[in-house]
C-alpha cells in the first residue's frame, strides 16, 4: 500500500457496510475496532511475539510467513496500511464477524481501498496480554478476524483467482 489517507466519507461508508451486514439469528455481533493511533505499537508487540515464537519452536505457521516477514523493517507496518481492523467477540460471533468483514472488504474494494486478512495479527492479539489490554479485549473475548486496510499502490483490473478453490457441480 502506498500509505495514503482514506477520506472520512470513504471510511464511514466502509463502516456502514459492516454495521448493516446481516447477523446469524440477530445475535449481538462482534465489536469492530479500527486501530490507527496505536498501530505501530501493536504491530511491534505482535512482531516481537512472532519472532520469539519462531525462535522457540523453529517454525511459524506457513500461512503467516509470507505476510509477516520476520525480518521486515519495523517501519513497514502492515504493508503501510492506514488501519488494522479487528473484530473482537466470543467464538459464537465468528460467523457474524466474517459476514461483516466481507461486506466491509467488498465496499472497500468498490471504493478503491485495499484490504488484506492478517491471521498473524489475530494470533498475536490472542496471545499477547499487552495488545489485549490496548484493544480492551475482555476475558470472554478474542480477536476473531483482522485485516489491514489502506490505499493500494496498484489498481487491480480483476480479482486474483485462487487456483486451489475448486468448484463442483452436482
Amino acid at each position: 500500500m502506498k500509505g495514503g489517507k482514506i477520506s472520512e466519507d470513504v471510511l464511514q461508508r466502509i463502516i456502514l457496510a459492516g454495521q448493516s451486514a446481516p447477523t446469524d439469528r440477530n445475535r449481538k455481533s462482534a465489536r469492530i475496532i479500527f486501530v490507527k493511533e496505536k498501530l505501530v505499537e501493536i504491530y511491534n508487540e505482535a512482531l516481537d511475539y512472532l519472532v520469539e515464537k519462531v525462535s522457540k519452536t523453529g517454525s511459524i505457521n506457513p500461512l503467516y510467513s509470507s505476510t509477516m516477514r520476520l525480518d521486515a523493517k519495523r517501519e513497514e507496518v502492515l504493508w503501510n496500511a492506514e488501519y488494522l481492523v479487528v473484530f473482537i467477540g466470543n467464538k459464537s460471533s465468528l460467523v457474524d464477524a466474517a459476514i461483516a468483514a466481507e461486506r466491509m472488504q467488498l465496499e472497500a474494494a468498490a471504493l478503491r481501498v485495499g484490504t488484506g486478512y492478517r491471521g498473524d495479527m489475530k494470533e498475536a492479539i490472542n496471545n499477547v496480554d499487552d495488545i489485549k489490554e490496548m484493544l480492551g479485549v475482555k476475558n470472554n473475548e478474542e480477536a476473531l478476524i483482522c485485516f489491514a486496510m489502506g490505499i493500494p499502490d496498484i489498481r487491480y483490473l480483476q480479482p486474483a483467482v485462487k487456483a486451489n478453490r475448486k468448484v463442483e457441480y452436482l
